[in-house]
């Protein structure tokens, strides 16, 4: 498994801890989220992922009022899918190619 793939899945599992295993309203509360948010932007460039990076600092840029449970949850799950598409694409990317003999 490459790096890249491993640091996304990580972060995937780590959001959905988040959502799953932390009460919105703590979330809320501590700012989990925002950290979670910005945690992700920071690994994203530490490995040097700069297309993904700035896909995902696009989508940080729209700010949203979370005030409720169902906010925060479609909002991390939203963020969510965005690392999973990053996810599909690094995994493709590790695929060796088979030439034909």
């Amino acid at each position: 498994m490459s790096h890249k793939v491993e640091m996304l899945n990580l972060l995937v599992q780590a959001g959905q801890m988040l959502s799953e295993q932390v009460s919105s309203q703590e979330v809320l509360r501590s700012n989990l989220g925002r950290a979670w948010v910005q945690q992700v932007g920071s690994a994203l460039a530490a490995i040097g992922m700069e297309r993904e990076s700035a896909l995902w600092q696009d989508a940080r840029r729209l700010e949203v009022t979370l005030t409720s449970e169902e906010e925060l949850s479609i909002y991390l799950m939203s963020m969510r899918a965005i690392l999973l598409g990053m996810l599909h694409r690094a995994e493709a990317e590790t695929v060796p190619t088979v030439h034909p003999g």
